[in-house]
């Protein structure tokens, strides 16, 4: 699997920030949308209408935040993108430059990891139906 655009998304309640790099790291554009369903939506379509994109050569690469990746991972999987979702951990151990601390910077630092780390991977699956079920009913509980 050899991407050739690679999103960092720095994902808020409010905001996503991102930085969308080539396989060689030229920053091809940085953006901030906010973090709904609708507009993220529109501006991936847009992004890949405007640029030629095949979807088999595009990654998204976030951080794990929890519910606010919801909007994101629904996008993705109603529009056939993969997603990677990587311990941020793992992504600040991995980034050799620390200096600044930013929004636009982490985004920058998530897709530079997506470049480098490509080959370990691990893609979002949604959860089956059941285990969707199960997750509501432990969260009302």
């Amino acid at each position: 699997m050899k991407q050739k655009y690679f999103i960092g998304i720095d994902i808020s309640k409010q905001k996503l920030d991102l930085a969308i790099i080539l396989s060689d790291f030229r920053i091809v554009d940085e953006q901030v949308i906010p973090n709904q369903q609708v507009k993220i939506k529109s501006f991936l379509k847009g992004f890949i209408k405007k640029h030629g994109i095949e979807i088999e050569n595009l990654l998204i690469c976030v951080e794990h935040t929890g519910i606010y990746n919801s909007p994101l991972q629904r996008v993705c999987v109603e529009l056939g993108i993969d997603l990677w979702q990587e311990h941020a951990l793992k992504i600040k151990k991995a980034s050799a430059d620390l200096r600044g601390k930013s929004d636009r910077q982490d985004a920058i630092r998530i897709a530079e990891y997506a470049v480098r780390y490509q080959d370990r991977v691990i893609l979002f699956t949604p959860p089956s139906k059941s285990i969707e079920e199960l997750n509501t009913l432990n969260k009302t509980r």
